[in-house]
């Protein structure tokens, strides 16, 4: 079984994406609790995580 998408030159420009704001929770608590977060998320990290 196949599937064919046809595009004219102007339908991107009809289209609209979204995420979804849960889809950022699940990798940030995980970045949370794991505490190996890479060098640029360090200081989101202090400023979030309770003291």
């Amino acid at each position: 079984m196949s599937a064919e998408l046809a595009f004219s030159a102007g339908d991107p420009a009809r289209m609209r994406f979204a995420v979804s704001p849960m889809w950022e929770v699940g990798p940030s608590f995980r970045l949370l609790i794991s505490g190996a977060a890479h060098p640029v998320h360090l200081p989101w990290i202090e400023q979030v995580r309770p003291g």
